[in-house]
């Protein structure tokens, strides 16, 4: 993360499986709703992170109205590229 401008933050790997909202609040002790998700879409302007509660989904109609532009997921190949992480799984917000 210092690499891509964000020194104060570090990833943490952690050896449960993390790919779902569940899954992540049970690997550190936490309620699903404490956990957020980072979510990476692209659209004509670029792309955009929406953080997102473990409880609940995006809407991205609602996320489209906001950027003022139609958005899809980002690739694997894409949030390489963005984030530096690799994603295992694109399951749907």
């Amino acid at each position: 993360m210092k690499g891509r401008g964000f020194p104060h933050l570090r990833v943490v790997e952690l050896p449960a499986s993390t790919r779902t909202a569940e899954e992540a609040a049970r690997a550190v002790g936490a309620e699903v709703g404490q956990i957020v998700k980072s979510l990476v879409f692209v659209g004509e302007k670029g792309a955009y992170l929406f953080l997102v509660s473990g409880q609940n989904r995006l809407d991205l109609g609602k996320a489209q109205a906001l950027v003022g532009s139609p958005l899809r997921r980002a690739t694997p190949e894409e949030l390489l590229a963005l984030t530096g992480a690799q994603v295992a799984d694109l399951k749907e917000a």
